[in-house]
């Protein structure tokens, strides 16, 4: 009995609303940005090795209509134009955008990669290239080697899946974040519902498995938190941070 309670005393005390492997190896930030067509209300967990878990947070139009409805199913992007991106973003001229400093501007994404010239719209010419926001396939997703070959990219803007509620209603969910996808969950498939267990149930109704771009993971700093994101939970504040790097 006594080594039993001195075996429990020595388990690290999980954040209470977030169970399991989450609070222990995982910062979660929650995407504050206004407007569904920008992320907002998407919950991202990022481990140390830049393995991120992105979910839908409670406030995300989804999870709110799913809570009220149930959902009917979750459909991952097939790169067909059901998925493009949402058009109601409005572009800023870059005179009244500066690009803040460790991130993108409106040219680019958090990663602070900048569009090529040539897919810049201009008076009297059309762009024959593909937008750099438009539909990706996540079917049949294949990952190989250290270089994660075959890994779809990603960027703020592109709508990864649509879920549908049980009153039938389709809704768009833009990724909010960049980087590639190293896997969807396809647990949903079979068990959409699985879609409201996030954050609060260890990640279980996580959407997709990311390699987080570097450049956002640097931005995502708990000490200097980016104006668009919001920690909810710092492992490193709870001295968990060492034990992450074990993995």
């Amino acid at each position: 009995m006594a080594a039993a309670a001195a075996s429990e005393a020595k388990r690290p005390k999980l954040t209470a609303g977030f169970p399991g492997v989450l609070p222990r190896y995982y910062r979660i930030w929650e995407r504050t940005t206004s407007g569904a067509e920008s992320g907002e209300g998407i919950v991202l967990a990022v481990h140390n090795n830049g393995t991120g878990l992105l979910m839908l947070g409670p406030t995300h139009p989804a999870a709110v209509a799913a809570a009220a409805a149930g959902v009917k199913s979750v459909v991952f992007s097939d790169g067909s134009d059901s998925f493009a991106a949402p058009s109601t973003v409005p572009e800023s001229p870059r005179s009244e955008a500066p690009a803040q400093e460790g991130g993108g501007d409106e040219d680019g994404d958090e990663d602070g990669a900048k569009t090529p010239a040539s897919d810049r719209p201009s008076a009297g010419r059309v762009s024959r290239k593909r937008p750099r926001d438009g539909p990706v396939s996540l079917q049949g997703i294949k990952v190989s080697g250290t270089g994660k070959k075959g890994a779809p990219r990603v960027r703020t803007r592109t709508c990864v899946a649509i879920v549908t509620d049980g009153a039938g209603t389709e809704w768009p969910v833009v990724c909010g974040v960049s980087g590639r996808v190293l896997e969807t969950n396809r647990r949903l498939a079979e068990r959409p519902e699985l879609l409201l267990r996030g954050a609060d149930h260890g990640g279980l109704g996580h959407l997709l498995v990311l390699d987080v771009d570097g450049n956002l993971r640097k931005r995502l700093d708990p000490s200097n938190p980016p104006h668009d994101w919001v920690c909810l939970h710092d492992n490193a504040a709870e001295g968990t941070d060492a034990d992450a790097d074990e993995d």
